[in-house]
């Protein structure tokens, strides 16, 4: 959990238009990526040429043995990146309701609630 709010943390700061790091691309999620990764398998960070210079001379099996690795290393990022989108869900649906109730507008939403509910109840008492 450390770890999502940390992602959520850098996030934040990534996305602040004062904080943004030079040269870095917005709009991607190549530094979410990046930051996830590199805790996971930092051998997904690498370019491919990289990686095939560096595994040049590997076996047949200890390829295979890389490739499930990787699989393992995707499979846990998303499961990292899941959490962390949850918790983000959660923070932006908190700020929703706080915004929400300084405006006044959770009394109206229940009100509205509580008609459809009473209208429903008596169009099925008419029934």
């Amino acid at each position: 959990m450390v770890l999502v709010h940390l992602c959520i943390l850098l996030y934040n700061v990534l996305m602040s238009p004062n904080q943004h790091p030079q040269g870095a691309n917005r709009q991607s999620g190549r530094w979410l990526y990046d930051f996830l990764m590199e805790g996971i398998e930092s051998d997904l960070l690498m370019e491919e040429s990289v990686l095939n210079e560096r595994y040049k001379n590997e076996s047949p099996m200890d390829h295979d043995a890389r490739m499930e690795r990787y699989e393992k290393a995707f499979a846990e990022f998303d499961r990292v990146l899941g959490m962390v989108s949850s918790a983000m869900v959660r923070e932006a649906n908190v700020e929703k309701s706080e915004r929400r109730k300084s405006l006044g507008l959770c009394e109206k939403a229940e009100r509205t609630s509580e008609s459809a509910a009473i209208e429903q109840s008596l169009d099925t008492f008419d029934a």
